[in-house]
């Protein structure tokens, strides 16, 4: 490799982009002062090689890369890692939980067994058939996982292996673990990071540390506060320990634990009472601390010190409802305190300035560090619609706004240009896939970001419907154009535990939350959300925004000025928007 950033990005084949060369000098700055830092950029300069490059060039330690989303990780590895390694002969690996591998031998010893479930029979043949083709185990390349979910919990790894296992030298995991050894570059997510590094601080010693999209991982911090139990599962088996018990007292102390958590829930099922009391709470973990069994393992963590509220909530799925309990901290996580002191460590992101009394350094425990930005600039081959007849989204029902929305999907179709939905309501993103009548692909209903993402790169179907990490941890560069629909304004569910936690900080700071937080993150996920289709400077992205606040409220204002910065915006009708978008995108085949 050279030490001179052009002539590598020459050598990889890819087109030079002053903004991308500027960014890679703040790296290197930033590298040569030994301290953590900040860096921020816009979406869409090439960020990934931008940092590093310049860090393999200035470093010899390992380095580890966290992103947001395991669907950007993998993104990466692809991409970036296959170009290095083909190039530069840099090896990269992916270093994800456990979780995303099989377990060997518990797939044995479940083959062993004979079940009259059809579908459990058709993972079992799947995995079999999958494992003789995989190179990576890794299960995220299993088509429509999700359905397989209950099984799959049986079998996958725990990592631990031992020794005498028959699948010792062809254990995924363990290879995994082994490669990561010799890798130059370790590439993994905020969630699995953060639950290393609190119990494992060795994942960062002796390695650079690239925090890339650093304000995700503040919300991923939120995380590590948090506990659920599925409480169904939790009173079954406090069931069977009564069916096993040795003594009275074990007896009585598990009947009082059943007791108080049966009750709970019915005070929640019938009255809506969600937060346990702290009397429940205190009687609860006094009896827990008196009993000690481990299938009990995960009632003991949930109501460990560390947590200080407890509140039921209900989660939905196509056939059944589950209630969950759920722990939190009521302070918020120190980022800073959870590093070693000597860590070196670049945060990289689109936005560290939060607002003008928010940044991003702040909120991670960083009061004084290095922080370089880059101007923004305006992108001409991106433009934004704005419909200015579309209704108020927050007095439409589920029904009548996914209807409404599957008018603009088939409007926009006819464009025959490949379509990404951009939802933050599952609820409403199913609502929508059900009415569509246009061959599509939807997240939750037809597969893990991840595989549908790759699905849609493949050209299964022109028209894709997403929430979650494709707000931030997917970028569609494969495409040469596109049409985006951001069906509603990011803002932060106020109801919340988390939002309503971190509104007590920032009122005690004396900072507005929704001005000085949740409107400017909000301003913040759009900016990303633009950004994830114009990845290079020969893509177009037509981007129509279903959110007539931004035109109704006093505070649209301020996210039109901030997006205006970004790309162009129109304000017309729904009759005119679908010819200005033909019009747009034609420009570049003429």
């Amino acid at each position: 490799m050279s030490k001179n950033f052009t002539h590598n990005i020459n050598l990889l084949d890819l087109e030079e982009q002053k903004e991308q060369d500027e960014f890679a000098h703040d790296v290197e700055q930033a590298l040569k002062s030994q301290q953590p830092s900040f860096l921020q950029a816009q979406t869409g300069l090439g960020k990934t090689y931008g940092y590093l490059l310049p860090a393999l060039v200035q470093t010899s330690k390992q380095i580890l890369v966290t992103v947001p989303t395991k669907v950007l990780q993998d993104q990466i590895v692809a991409n970036e890692g296959q170009n290095l390694e083909q190039i530069f002969h840099i090896s990269l690996h992916s270093l994800k939980s456990p979780a995303n591998y099989l377990k060997l031998d518990f797939f044995y010893d479940s083959l062993q067994q004979v079940d009259d479930n059809r579908l459990v029979n058709r993972c079992k043949m799947l995995l079999l058939v999958w494992l003789t083709e995989t190179e990576s185990g890794d299960l995220d390349e299993i088509g429509q996982r999700h359905r397989y979910q209950t099984y799959l919990q049986q079998v996958l790894h725990d990592g631990k292996l031992s020794k005498k296992s028959h699948f010792w030298d062809t254990d995924f995991w363990q290879k995994g673990q082994e490669k990561s050894k010799r890798s130059r570059v370790l590439v993994t997510n905020h969630a699995y990071f953060l639950t290393r590094l609190e119990d494992d601080k060795s994942i960062v010693e002796n390695r650079l540390l690239i925090v890339d999209e650093a304000q995700k991982l503040f919300l991923a911090l939120e995380n590590l506060s948090r506990k659920s139990l599925n409480m169904t599962k939790c009173l079954q088996q406090i069931q069977l320990e009564l069916k096993e018990v040795n003594t009275i007292l074990e007896r009585r102390l598990l009947e009082d634990i059943q007791f108080e958590l049966a009750h709970a829930i019915e005070q929640f099922q019938r009255y809506r009472k969600n937060e346990l009391a702290k009397e429940t709470c205190s009687k609860l973990r006094q009896d827990l601390s008196e009993i000690n069994t481990s299938s009990l393992s995960d009632l003991h963590a949930i109501f460990a010190t560390k947590y200080d509220q407890f509140w039921l909530k209900e989660e939905r799925f196509d056939d059944y409802r589950v209630t969950m309990l759920e722990a939190a901290c009521l302070e918020m996580l120190d980022f800073r305190a959870l590093l070693p002191e000597e860590v070196q460590v670049l945060f990289v992101s689109a936005t560290l300035e939060i607002s003008k009394k928010v940044h991003l350094a702040h909120l991670l425990g960083f009061e004084h560090a290095p922080f370089y930005q880059l101007p923004q600039k305006q992108k001409y081959q991106q433009k934004i619609w704005l419909d200015k007849n579309f209704p108020n989204v927050v007095d439409l029902d589920v029904d009548t706004y996914a209807e409404l929305i599957v008018k603009w999907v088939h409007k926009l179709a006819t464009q025959e240009v490949p379509l990404f939905v951009l939802f933050t309501s599952k609820a409403l993103l199913l609502a929508v896939s059900e009415r569509l009548r246009l061959p599509h692909l939807a997240q939750y209903k037809n597969g893990e970001a991840a595989n549908i993402k790759r699905r849609f790169d493949r050209g299964e179907t022109s028209i894709l419907l997403g929430s979650g990490s494709f707000w931030e941890g997917t970028d569609f560069s494969s495409q040469e154009q596109m049409i985006e629909v951001i069906t509603r304004i990011p803002f932060d569910n106020p109801s919340d535990f988390f939002t309503q936690k971190l509104n007590r900080k920032l009122r005690q700071e004396g900072k507005n939350p929704f001005y000085d937080y949740s409107l400017p993150v909000a301003i913040l996920r759009l900016k990303q959300a633009l950004g994830r289709t114009i990845r290079h400077q020969e893509q177009q992205s037509a981007v129509v925004i279903l959110d007539n606040r931004m035109l109704t409220k006093r505070y649209g204002r301020q996210i039109q000025t901030a997006l205006e910065k970004i790309a162009p915006i129109s304000v017309t009708s729904m009759k005119k928007i679908p010819k200005e978008i033909e019009q747009f995108l034609r420009k570049k085949s003429l």
